[in-house]
């Protein structure tokens, strides 16, 4: 074999040991880049689908723990000391809580008896909520009381502005409504131990209103406690909590 042979056959074998370097030689860790980067994205989804599956988990287990605390009535029911001594007591439900209460009536018995005393009562009243009284449209700031996309709640309603003729054909309505309740509700409730449902926020509804301004002024015929039970309902618990006046009742 010649020189020129042997510097042919060279070449050769040097082109074909390229093309059978190992995949760990230099100019082939091209591959081993995109492996390496598949691994990484395989472990960053795995542990994304993992933190899912611990939050879910977390979530449901609050869940339950919820469920149990309606069911059994567990630290549900708070008292609480109004300015003027009297002591009220505040339960705070979820959506889900308070749906179970109602498929239960082993647990809204215990709700009933932390929230009213075991005083077996015969009868419920509910005072359906009936605003647009002078007091009602002026319980929040004018600008919630513009007619606008994010105010559709009170549509035809003005600020400051009953829907009576004058403060007169008002008050007179007032009267009767007081007569109602002097008359008709008050003593229905007392003779039924009844569970008086009315709205937690007084000047919002007419019908709370007077009944409880009633209730208050006959206190003293009763030497405490009424012989009937009244539950204040507030569905809008972010009004409280955004509320900073500390005198506030």
């Amino acid at each position: 074999m010649d020189e020129d042979d042997n510097d042919e056959q060279y070449e050769k074998n040097g082109d074909e040991g390229e093309r059978e370097s190992p995949p760990n030689e230099p100019g082939t860790n091209d591959d081993d880049d995109d492996n390496d980067n598949d691994g990484g994205d395989e472990n960053e989804a795995q542990s994304d689908d993992e933190m899912e599956d611990y939050v879910f988990k977390v979530a449901q287990v609050e869940e339950e723990t919820e469920m149990v605390k309606a069911r059994e009535n567990y630290d549900l029911v708070e008292t609480i000391t109004w300015q003027d001594r009297r002591r009220v007591k505040v339960i705070y439900l979820t959506n889900k809580q308070a749906a179970h209460l109602a498929e239960d009536s082993t647990a809204m018995g215990r709700m009933i008896t932390s929230l009213c005393g075991g005083t077996k009562r015969y009868l419920v009243i509910d005072l359906v909520q009936s605003w647009g009284f002078y007091n009602s449209t002026k319980i929040m700031e004018r600008k919630k009381y513009k007619n606008t996309k994010e105010n559709k709640w009170n549509a035809g309603i003005t600020y400051n502005t009953p829907p009576f003729k004058d403060l007169k054909e008002e008050q007179e309505t007032i009267n009767q409504i007081n007569h109602f309740m002097l008359n008709g509700i008050i003593p229905l409730a007392e003779k039924t131990s009844a569970i008086v449902v009315c709205n937690a926020v007084p000047r919002d509804c007419i019908l709370c209103e007077r009944f409880i301004s009633i209730v208050e002024s006959k206190s003293s015929r009763w030497g405490g406690d009424p012989p009937f039970a009244v539950v204040g309902i507030l569905e809008s618990v972010h009004v409280l909590y955004r509320n900073n006046v500390d005198t506030a009742t």
